[in-house]
């Protein structure tokens, strides 16, 4: 399946299911749908991955405000999803935020439990997985990690997917100096700094 999202006043977060997986160029071999409710926020930008632990993948949503409200929510994927159908998708909400230029699925504390990783204006920043996401109250902590110069990252890796291979390249102002800094976060917590 592909997560797509649409923007600049028609914001919507859609699933497209491959059912004719032999002719995938041709267009009656998709299926898609949008997830409800509509993101009625500009700009969106997603990332796909794993947040509840279980189930199939899901799908976390930052947005731009601009002219409109913005918000941070995830989609929880259900455990089986059918090709076409929204239905089962359910939206929770997450934090109100600013902007969102980068967003990324990843385990940044190491608790086994996916964090999301985002950036907003001049904020770098990441909201803690609460663990427990039976309970829709409970809150998602944020960590500011730079709240300087514009940041930005990027997800590097090798072809074959190797651990040793697959990084988050962050560009953000840490050290105060009003240069950026390079920082490149390994999965494997390894964390290395250029001015």
């Amino acid at each position: 399946a592909v997560a797509t999202a649409t923007e600049n006043h028609s914001e919507k977060v859609g699933m497209h299911w491959l059912v004719r997986s032999h002719s995938p160029h041709e267009a009656k071999s998709w299926i898609g749908t949008w997830l409800a409710p509509d993101v009625n926020y500009l700009f969106v930008k997603i990332a796909t991955g794993q947040i509840d632990g279980v189930g199939a993948t899901d799908i976390a949503v930052g947005a731009k405000g601009d002219s409109k409200p913005a918000r941070l929510l995830w989609y929880q994927a259900p455990s089986n999803p059918v090709p076409g159908n929204a239905n089962d998708w359910r939206a929770h909400d997450i934090a109100d935020i600013e902007w969102t230029d980068s967003i990324e699925i990843v385990d940044i504390n190491g608790d086994g439990a996916n964090d999301i990783l985002m950036n907003h204006w001049h904020h770098l920043a990441w909201y803690e997985n609460p663990r427990d996401l039976s309970i829709d109250s409970k809150p998602w902590n944020l960590h500011m990690i730079s709240t300087s110069t514009n940041s930005y990252f990027s997800r590097c890796g090798d072809s074959q997917g190797s651990p040793a291979a697959m990084r988050f390249v962050v560009g953000a102002d840490i050290s105060g100096a009003l240069i950026g800094d390079t920082v490149a976060w390994l999965v494997t917590k390894e964390l290395g700094q250029n001015a």
